[in-house]
């Protein structure tokens, strides 16, 4: 149902496809567009670079309110819509990289749900403008992780690039943690903690 809302959307405003730059709101949207819209511009990309953030967190929200389940998560892709009682580990894919599935966000109970989003430039389809095996961002909205994450694995080219995005990522207040995994170079600031993961 949001898919074709999507879909719908885009034979009107072909653009909403393609562009990698916010677009201009438009308040008579489909509420899913609308949310895209305004992730993307707080994140500073084009609209479906949430897409998969916002449909995972979508999903999440309609089986919280329909089935009222006390847990839940939500895996799209590399992003994550989470809502828990008990702390998991959530271990960073990183494609050809050694410290991929090697390094796990440490998560505990969450009062409210968050997203935990990743982009990619060595893994997965998505086109991405940096070089990156991984950039992970976590923040309430799950939408505007999966924006963010996409935003600042564009800005990754050289593993100088690394602190200098971190401490991007530590004066954004939306942002509760950011990780990110560059050939054998790990970073990572905010409020959860890391946990290696033995072979």
């Amino acid at each position: 149902e949001q898919r074709q809302l999507i879909e719908e959307y885009i034979v009107k405003r072909p653009e909403f496809l393609a562009s990698y730059n916010p677009l201009k709101f438009d308040s008579k949207a489909p509420a899913i567009v609308k949310k895209m819209m305004k992730s993307g511009r707080e994140a500073g990309v084009g609209p479906m670079a949430t897409v998969a953030g916002c449909f995972a967190e979508r999903v999440g929200q309609k089986l919280l309110q329909t089935y009222h389940f006390r847990e839940i998560i939500v895996e799209n892709g590399g992003d994550i819509f989470l809502k828990i009682f008990q702390p998991a580990q959530i271990a960073i894919f990183a494609g050809q990289s050694p410290l991929s599935n090697r390094i796990a966000l440490d998560i505990s109970t969450t009062d409210d749900p968050i997203g935990i989003c990743t982009s990619s430039a060595t893994v997965g389809p998505s086109k991405s403008f940096g070089k990156a095996d991984a950039f992970v961002v976590v923040c309430h909205s799950t939408p505007l992780a999966d924006g963010l994450a996409t935003h600042y694995c564009n800005k990754l080219k050289k593993k100088e690039d690394i602190s200098v995005l971190l401490q991007q990522c530590r004066e954004n207040k939306k942002i509760m943690t950011a990780a990110t995994v560059f050939g054998d170079n790990f970073g990572m600031i905010g409020q959860h903690k890391i946990r290696l993961i033995e072979e």
